[in-house]
């Protein structure tokens, strides 16, 4: 029999990430499923409300059986499952070269009057041509960008953006 390994699809390619899986301390005992995988997640940038819509959809067992409720209280001592997506991807916005009105900069915040219409964040219907898209060219040593707040103007916006604290983004 002829084995083409130049066809063979390897284990590694088009599947998903291994589920992660966790069992609950006696000390979780209360403890609500997504505060349960905020805590898990620590450090590696997924909001809690990311983590509630992976539950929702029904990527998490507990004990086996699909749970769709943040909520659901722990009891302890569960074995516990989330089939979250791949957060290994460079899914960071495309930086885009454009002119920025700053008003204001130092070593962790830009003021910037953001012109009327510009669309702040990325999104599945806008993935470029975005406040933050063009932030990323001016801070590019950011490790990530955070659009802090906005104070409203009769033409435009102006709107702060910080860095986390002791992060260096100024080249």
């Amino acid at each position: 029999m002829n084995h083409d390994t130049d066809n063979d699809t390897s284990a590694d390619q088009n599947t998903a990430p291994e589920p992660l899986c966790r069992r609950a301390a006696p000390q979780d005992a209360d403890m609500r499923l997504d505060q349960f995988w905020v805590r898990e997640f620590t450090g590696q940038g997924v909001s809690r409300e990311r983590i509630k819509e992976w539950i929702a959809a029904g990527l998490a067992l507990v004990d086996g059986k699909v749970c769709a409720k943040p909520g659901q209280r722990l009891e302890g001592r569960e074995q516990l499952t989330l089939s979250a997506p791949d957060l290994t991807g460079d899914d960071s916005p495309k930086a885009e070269d454009a002119d920025l009105d700053i008003i204001y900069r130092d070593k962790c915040l830009a003021v910037i009057n953001k012109p009327a219409g510009l669309t702040t964040h990325p999104a599945p219907s806008q993935p470029d041509q975005t406040l933050v898209n063009r932030c990323s060219i001016i801070c590019r040593n950011w490790p990530r960008k955070f659009p802090a707040c906005r104070a409203s103007g009769p033409a435009s916006s102006t709107g702060s953006t910080r860095t986390p604290a002791g992060s260096s983004w100024w080249p």
